[in-house]
């Protein structure tokens, strides 16, 4: 599962961003409209843009707004596409015209970074056979999507089938999706603040190669650790905590930097152990070692 992977049509899709009213003026009230069944909450009017459903402001102070949006989503009514450069620049100048905001000044405070997979598999046999992610606990899991996350940081990472999502949306005939083998890998980013110290000050959030870059590169690293059942090839060979505990570090052994010897004694090092115990330890972890590596062998 993980050879020759290949992701594509990068994307920001889902971002809910917070900014201040210094003046009414600021805001092209003109251009919202009341939420039928929700108070201080305003969605654009359709006739601006077919897809104004894709849009939601909350009004939370009279001098602070929280808006919600998908930039595929408002620009085309789908989202598989990808968002370089140009796309972004149409989406602000678009969000400018609208609400009468620069994006800039805006503070974000959620984002979703995605990306696509082509499969030559079932999407319910590719999601069904993930067992987990590196430290990310298991938050959600279905025939069409697992999620996994670490929710005190505000992080998630979804993997889902696209194209049972764009069916269940009514966007598949609209973003012309293949008619299968299709997944969508997705971070999303909740407590902007926990992760990053502070809430990101959009400041050309959108405009910089860097920020995008680096986004590209751990949505791959995290692709790159997830971990099938194909590749669980080691089975404890006793019943023990040790064993069970080791059979699992072998398991990902092949998704890490270094053999598993070599990051333990890295540990063992650092431990307040004399001498004598750190030489002790180190040749149990040679010996378990050279045990699982032959039980492969037979």
């Amino acid at each position: 599962m993980l050879e020759n992977i290949e992701l594509h049509n990068y994307q920001f899709d889902g971002i809910k961003i917070e900014t201040l009213i210094r003046h009414k003026n600021d805001v092209n009230w003109k251009n919202l409209m009341d939420h039928p069944t929700i108070r201080k909450n305003y969605c654009l009017k359709p006739e601006l843009t077919e897809f104004a459903k894709n849009f939601r402001l909350f009004k939370k102070s009279n001098e602070q707004m929280v808006i919600n949006f998908s930039i595929p989503y408002l620009l085309k009514g789908h989202n598989y596409l990808a968002t370089p450069q140009e796309v972004l620049n149409e989406f602000r100048r678009m969000f400018l015209f609208l609400i009468g905001i620069d994006f800039n000044e805006c503070r974000i405070l959620e984002y979703e970074f995605g990306a696509y997979e082509t499969i030559n598999i079932k999407s319910s046999e590719f999601i069904k056979n993930i067992v987990g992610v590196s430290n990310l606990d298991l938050e959600k899991s279905n025939s069409v999507m697992k999620m996994f996350g670490d929710s005190s940081k505000g992080f998630h990472y979804k993997i889902y089938d696209a194209v049972a999502n764009a069916r269940r949306k009514k966007t598949f005939s609209r973003g012309n999706y293949p008619s299968g083998g299709l997944i969508k890998h997705e971070l999303k980013f909740t407590k902007t603040k926990n992760l990053f110290g502070r809430h990101i000050i959009n400041n050309g959030f959108l405009d910089s190669d860097g920020f995008f870059g680096e986004c590209k590169k751990q949505l791959n690293e995290y692709r790159q650790s997830l971990i099938f059942k194909d590749e669980v090839k080691y089975t404890p060979l006793n019943s023990d905590t040790t064993n069970i505990l080791f059979t699992c570090l072998k398991s990902i052994e092949h998704k890490l930097d270094a053999p598993i010897p070599y990051l333990i004694d890295s540990i063992i090092e650092s431990a307040e152990l004399s001498a004598s115990q750190r030489s002790k330890r180190r040749k149990s972890i040679l010996q378990l070692d050279k045990m699982y590596n032959q039980s492969l062998n037979r």
